[in-house]
């Protein structure tokens, strides 16, 4: 019976709810895009991946990632903004065997680049 006389009773005057903003999702993904722009994450992928072609073209997105450490879903979008530009920097040099996964698989160079079967 002591116990129950050390418990404070409750009143609904003590309770009130949680004053929770609702917000949706569209909200937080534009605004994590603005952030993410704004510290200019973008760009510094787009110089990554860049060099790491530029050094050891023709490479697949697996290959890149090992190079540059980015997520395979960034990468993605960077090499999807690089070669669909109206003047493109990055391009698909070929399709061949992914020695990773097996698969075939989208090989990236440089514009300027020449695949030696293509020659």
């Amino acid at each position: 019976m002591r116990e129950r006389e050390n418990v404070k009773q409750l009143n609904a005057d003590d309770y009130k709810p949680r004053q929770s903003k609702r917000i949706a999702a569209s909200d937080t993904s534009r605004e994590s895009f603005k952030g993410y722009r704004a510290n200019r994450q973008g760009n510094n992928e787009f110089v990554l991946v860049y060099r790491a072609i530029a050094d050891n073209q023709p490479l697949t997105r697996r290959a890149i990632k090992k190079l540059t450490g980015i997520e395979l879903s960034n990468l993605c979008r960077v090499l999807y903004d690089a070669t669909g530009t109206a003047d493109p920097l990055v391009k698909i040099s070929h399709r061949d065997r992914c020695p990773i996964t097996g698969k075939t698989v989208f090989w990236y160079s440089l514009i300027d680049y020449v695949h030696k079967e293509a020659e």
